[in-house]
């Protein structure tokens, strides 16, 4: 049986009262190692889901649990990358890279052990981590650099990099390749695709693109039109094969994800992302 890493019990969640939740009473699990996508309409819910799972925001009802503990706070095993990179402007790539590790450093005196729940970095997490990951994703001569000197897709590596030093046993990913040139996009596809197949990396990826869904994920949650009670999840178990993206089965997988985009009303009102 595969252990869970992340539960969501019953959430609901709204941003105004006036307005219908986003959620109401909605139930997930994401088992270990799982690679994850999460598809829908505009304004359904994707991004609030992974701000959920990531601490950022707390339910009105119902409980969010990673490792078995509740997500009450952010977390440095939660790791998230944002469409924005979220790079410190005035810092060079080492230093927004080694920001987690500095961070950890400065509150070493709150370290809690083994406890999943500590919100702080480890303290002595190596230089040798950080520059490890410079080189595995091809940006190690940009060390000095600062971000306003980099491209779109090196600006991503550098965000990539700071998260995965960290080691999270999770890993939320909020449209991080859509403002990417096509050959840069598929790109990075392939390089995370084969860095959380090798670290069986539990992973959650947000997307409105299908094919990028069917390309990175074994299993799809679609959302639809608020409230969602309950997403239509759709399994894509050969997304690992070789050549996948110009199979049969991939083009199987992108027709169903759209027949179920499909079924999915339109939206009645805009809500909050």
């Amino acid at each position: 049986m595969t252990d869970i890493i992340a539960e969501i019990n019953g959430i609901t969640f709204g941003y105004a009262a006036d307005r219908p939740p986003i959620f109401d009473g909605f139930s997930w699990q994401v088992g270990a190692g799982e690679r994850w996508a999460i598809i829908g309409p505009s304004g359904c819910g994707k991004s609030t889901l992974l701000y959920l799972l990531a601490g950022l925001r707390q339910p009105n009802v119902g409980q969010i649990a990673v490792e078995g503990v509740p997500v009450t706070r952010p977390r440095a095993r939660i790791g998230l990358i944002l469409q924005s990179h979220g790079l410190l402007p005035w810092a060079t790539v080492w230093d927004n890279v080694t920001l987690g590790p500095r961070i950890g450093r400065f509150y070493r005196y709150k370290q809690t052990g083994d406890d999943p729940a500590a919100p702080y970095p480890p303290a002595a997490i190596p230089p040798e981590r950080s520059q490890a990951w410079l080189a595995r994703l091809g940006i190690d001569a940009l060390a000095q650099s600062y971000p306003a000197q980099l491209s779109g897709g090196q600006r991503q590596r550098v965000a990539i990099a700071r998260t995965l030093v960290l080691d999270p046993i999770l890993l939320l990913m909020d449209e991080p390749f859509s403002a990417l040139d096509v050959p840069t996009r598929e790109d990075l596809q392939r390089q995370v695709r084969q860095l959380t197949a090798e670290r069986q990396l539990t992973t959650i990826l947000v997307t409105h693109d299908v094919e990028e869904a069917a390309f990175m994920a074994e299993k799809i949650l679609v959302l639809h039109q608020p409230p969602n009670r309950a997403g239509t999840i759709i399994a894509n178990p050969r997304m690992a094969a070789a050549d996948f993206r110009r199979s049969a089965a991939y083009s199987a997988v992108t027709a169903t994800l759209r027949a179920a985009l499909e079924r999915s009303p339109t939206m009645a009102h805009e809500a909050a992302p």
